[in-house]
């Protein structure tokens, strides 16, 4: 898949990370201009592993080269959500004529976006060792393998270390304040001991009492049961996970529970929550994308906000190339995501544990709760 080595030593633009955002990006800038010589480099070390997410549909309208990726078979799409309290008779259910979510496996997407940026034509490098040396007046300098490259700007989307942070300008502000841990427990074979309810995700938004947010999703004959709470939360994870069992297995959704794998067994993955809001995304001449960036929003999307990141970056790297102070042009970066994607990242600005007493019984609030966290619309109208 990868070229294993460059051919040329200076690129327009150099792409770190080998997140989906990071191809999504490199495909997006040599759609706009195929011309731009563009690097996309892998981090030595960085691993990725497989969960099923559930994404806005608007992911696929980003730009046209995604058009094709929501023709996947593999797709699960949802109208819904139902809000399940700890008491068997209250629930509350929100169903629209339209899919309101897009369930997928994120390897599964990750792997279509770096397609998408080999036929695309970007170089594609898996450096065994890399460094980034200086800023240069017209660019920044990196080591690969012992080789050294040059790219006028660089986009990204891996998580960078200290000393990395430090030549970029990249500020080490505390990321501890918005990073939320996501519990996954996968079931293989679930048709033999869950029974999700139709079109609709199963979610939580209390619970336990613990002020965590649970949710239940399919794709094909495995479901994920997802769990998210803070980093620095005092429930014990495992104690939430089984919680969320109960809660599912209370409402009938799970039929038998012999089969299941035990909470300790869930992995955990560290989401930014909308750390862009409170963090930098632009640096010496860079661009933070995907969750480097912090975009993922205040319901712990991630593919979404940060595809979304990842085109409005292409867009303005490219346009930065052909002005006269790049640095200056790169800071548009801020007010273009700011003023749409920004939003979205903010999520809903209630408290919505205090509005559940009203979504177990009033449709209309369950309408708006469930639109607030699928589309990002606002629960006051």
């Amino acid at each position: 898949m990868a070229k294993a080595a460059a051919k040329s030593n200076s690129y327009d633009i150099a792409i770190l990370g080998d997140h989906a955002a990071a191809h999504l990006a490199a495909a997006v800038l040599r759609a706009e201009q195929p011309k731009l010589n563009i690097a996309q480099i892998a981090l030595p070390g960085e691993k990725h592993f497989d969960r099923l997410a559930m994404v806005n549909p608007k992911l696929f309208a980003l730009h046209a080269s995604l058009k094709d990726s929501e023709k996947d078979k593999s797709l699960t799409r949802t109208s819904g959500l139902q809000f399940l309290s700890e008491a068997a008779n209250a629930r509350g259910e929100f169903t629209s004529k339209t899919p309101t979510s897009v369930t997928l496996s994120t390897e599964g997407f990750r792997q279509k976006m770096i397609e998408l940026a080999k036929t695309a034509g970007a170089t594609q490098l898996r450096p065994k060792a890399l460094a980034v040396n200086r800023v240069l007046d017209d660019g920044v300098e990196l080591a690969l393998d012992g080789s050294t490259i040059t790219a006028r700007i660089l986009l990204i989307a891996g998580q960078l270390n200290v000393d990395t942070r430090r030549v970029l300008g990249v500020p080490l502000h505390g990321e501890d304040d918005t990073t939320q841990h996501l519990r996954v427990l996968r079931i293989e074979g679930a048709k033999n001991s869950v029974q999700m309810p139709p079109n609709v995700v199963p979610m939580s938004l209390d619970l336990a009492g613990s002020g965590a947010w649970a949710w239940a999703l399919q794709c094909g004959d495995v479901v994920e049961l997802s769990v998210l709470q803070p980093a620095r939360g005092l429930r014990d994870p495992n104690k939430n996970m089984a919680a969320w069992i109960e809660n599912l297995a209370l409402h009938g959704i799970i039929k038998s529970r012999e089969k299941l794998p035990k909470p300790e067994s869930a992995a955990t993955f560290a989401l930014p929550i909308a750390a862009a809001l409170s963090g930098e995304t632009v640096a010496n001449r860079t661009l933070l994308i995907g969750p480097a960036g912090g975009f993922v929003s205040a319901c712990a999307e991630e593919v979404y906000p940060s595809c979304w990141s990842a085109v409005i970056a292409a867009k303005i790297a490219a346009m930065a190339l052909k002005q006269r102070h790049v640095q200056d042009a790169l800071l548009e970066y801020r007010g273009e995501w700011g003023s749409t994607l920004g939003d979205y990242l903010r999520g809903p600005q209630q408290n919505l544990k205090l509005l559940l007493p009203l979504v177990y019984r009033n449709n209309i609030m369950s309408a708006r709760v469930a639109e607030a966290i699928l589309l990002g619309e606002s629960v006051v109208r």
